[in-house]
């Protein structure tokens, strides 16, 4: 396995490139510390809708966060999250898969591919369900989040066109 997967950049390096392209976020953001109840990564879409990713490098970590689903579920239920995923490290895969809750996707890294930005490649095992009942944020509930994790999370907001407000430092 590479030394760089085990280190903890890669995976969440790996998570944020595919938030950002693949799923087009304007808003990513990544946990620095430790903080409880907090997402690693989310990223909230062009159209406000919000994506989280749980990075998971052990079985335990994994069957731990099992434990506190009342987190998850807090956001889930107030339908604030419209996909949640599970980012594990190669070497758990097989022994997460049958514990992956329902609707949650499964996703890991492919440590001898790169990505164009010279990530491992990120590669979706199990795809999450769209919760039906998830709603689009309302620009409040973004500079909310965003000012709310500030302090533990790197926040980048890219801009998109119809978002130039974003660039302001006013509230909405």
């Amino acid at each position: 396995m590479s030394k760089n997967l085990k280190d903890g950049l890669p995976l969440e390096a790996s998570g944020l490139e595919w938030l950002r392209y693949h799923k087009g976020c304007f808003i990513v953001m990544m946990e620095r510390g430790t903080a409880h109840g907090r997402p690693d990564l989310m990223g909230v879409t062009k159209d406000g809708y919000c994506i989280e990713i749980e990075v998971k490098r052990t079985v335990a970590d994994f069957k731990a966060d099992q434990e506190k689903r009342h987190r998850v579920d807090e956001w889930t239920n107030d339908g604030k999250v419209r996909q949640l995923y599970y980012l594990v490290h190669p070497s758990i895969l097989e022994k997460v898969t049958p514990l992956l809750p329902a609707g949650c996707g499964l996703m890991t890294v492919n440590p001898s591919r790169r990505s164009l930005a010279r990530m491992p490649e990120l590669i979706i095992k199990v795809r999450a369900a769209v919760r039906k009942h998830s709603r689009q944020l309302t620009d409040a509930e973004k500079w909310e989040l965003c000012r709310d994790m500030s302090g533990t999370l790197v926040t980048a907001i890219c801009c998109h066109p119809s978002r130039r407000r974003w660039h302001t430092n006013k509230k909405p």
